[in-house]
């Protein structure tokens, strides 16, 4: 489950969420004595005289700096918490943090909190630095329910490892009838969640050298051009002059439904939105520009896809409709399955009005005049790494961002589509220049381009002024 705190952190302050998880778990820690008996009980599960203890972060003892420390009643360091999603260990972790807390006493523990996808190999790694610096453990491990790996260590303190969500679901347990430490930890709950769903997942070697991976992913881009090409055959779609497409979260290729409101669609295999609806690797994209009119697309689309049972939602600023491959079928069945639900949309789409979107607007709206302020005031930097195609940039992070996202908003409100080679494009015309962007979601958005309209694609095009021509 997503929440505002979530999204603002993944949205802006994404490269801190290890600080941030650890500020989060120090605060609840901190203000409410069950999470804090809860810890204590993890704790104690693994050092039974562990004492109370109380919780704070950005300490530091030499060069080391553990996100996390726990402190006795007399101010004594107990205990080390050092906070991972993505990040490797660092030099210090975990031989220089056993060797200060060794300098305490030997009732003290180091406790590493992953997530679930990386406790074996956190773990390993773990494992072999204490055997290159020569320090030996325990024979086994210490049982602890919600720990997953902890050894006595003989400098004297105890190494452990555990998961966000057995971390967080041991606080759980002991909150009871306490609305606002739950409300806390459910917002913690939700940012590891986030965190751990963007993680890099460690791969075995059984599954890198598992050949049926590339063979299904090269059977599943037979499926998807198979699908266009009967496609155009049945008339329900046609390309044109629109190529594949393809970038690291995705292989497939542009299309227009046949018709006159000719919507454009992107469909192919989408491995962000398989890894994150499951269900289907393969599925159909409207963007929100004039070319896949995703707005106008969903109020038709929804009705059809609830008495369908199919996952039609807007993701990023676009929306999504899966392709659901039916299971233990030859490709032909497969195919033919797909196509005939690209069959029952085509028809719905045709209550759109051609000449809203996809046709030129004989007269766009002017820009307004704050946003014709906008883009004269802001410096607009050339692209020196395209001398070929002049033209010039404004980034997200560098000017008034709400004006930023008007005027985004207003290109694809208001703009035409055109292309670059085979990509659609929505541009718009003000004052002898042409805009632009590249149709990422509004909110992943961070350049606007312009040129002059002498340098625009379909200039060049026209006059025979392209590179190379």
């Amino acid at each position: 489950m997503q929440t505002v705190f979530s999204h603002v952190i993944r949205k802006r302050y994404s490269q801190e969420y290890e600080n941030i998880a650890t500020d989060a778990l120090a605060y609840i820690l901190e203000s409410s004595e069950a999470a804090r008996a809860g810890m204590t009980g993890l704790l104690r599960g693994l050092v039974a005289e562990m004492p109370d203890l109380r919780f704070v972060t950005q300490q530091s003892e030499g060069a080391i700096r553990p996100d996390m420390w726990g402190y006795d009643d007399h101010s004594v360091p107990r205990v080390y918490v050092e906070s991972k999603f993505w990040a490797g260990l660092t030099d210090n972790q975990p031989v220089s943090y056993l060797r200060q807390l060794a300098t305490y006493g030997p009732s003290t523990v180091l406790l590493m909190i992953v997530p679930d996808a990386r406790k074996e190999t956190v773990w390993r790694e773990l494992g072999h630095r204490l055997q290159d610096a020569g320090i030996p453990v325990g024979d086994g491990e210490i049982a602890c329910g919600a720990v997953a790996h902890a050894v006595a260590t003989d400098l004297g303190p105890t190494l452990a490892l555990a998961t966000w969500s057995s971390v967080l679901s041991n606080l759980s347990d002991h909150l009871g009838d306490d609305p606002a430490a739950k409300s806390d930890l459910s917002q913690l709950r939700a940012l590891c969640d986030t965190a751990d769903t963007d993680a890099f997942v460690p791969m075995s070697p059984e599954e890198l050298s598992d050949q049926r991976t590339p063979a299904l992913i090269l059977d599943l881009n037979a499926v998807w051009q198979a699908v266009v090409e009967v496609a155009i055959t049945k008339g329900v779609l046609h390309v044109g002059k629109l190529m594949p497409s393809a970038s690291p979260e995705r292989i497939g290729r542009y299309a227009q439904f046949s018709g006159p409101t000719g919507v454009g669609i992107w469909i192919g295999l989408h491995f962000r939105l398989w890894r994150k609806f499951g269900g289907t690797p393969l599925w159909m994209v409207f963007t929100t520009t004039p070319f896949g009119q995703a707005y106008d697309v969903k109020p038709i689309l929804d009705p059809w896809a609830a008495r369908e049972g199919v996952c039609c939602v807007l993701e990023k600023g676009e929306l999504v409709i899966a392709l659901d491959i039916p299971p233990g079928e030859e490709k032909d069945q497969v195919v033919r399955s797909i196509v005939d639900r690209l069959r029952a949309i085509a028809p719905l789409l045709q209550v759109l009005d051609p000449s809203s979107d996809l046709v030129d607007d004989p007269e766009p709206p002017a820009l307004p005049d704050d946003l014709r302020d906008f883009v004269d005031a802001c410096a607009w930097t050339y692209a020196s790494t395209m001398p070929e195609w002049p033209h010039e940039y404004i980034v997200r992070d560098r000017v008034d961002e709400a004006l930023f996202v008007r005027l985004v908003e207003h290109i694809r409100a208001h703009g035409y589509v055109g292309s670059f080679y085979t990509t659609p494009i929505t541009y718009y015309d003000d004052r002898g220049r042409v805009y632009w962007t590249m149709g990422a979601p509004i909110d992943e958005t961070i350049i606007i381009n312009r040129c002059l309209v002498e340098d625009s694609y379909a200039y060049r095009e026209a006059h025979g002024t392209l590179p190379g021509a």
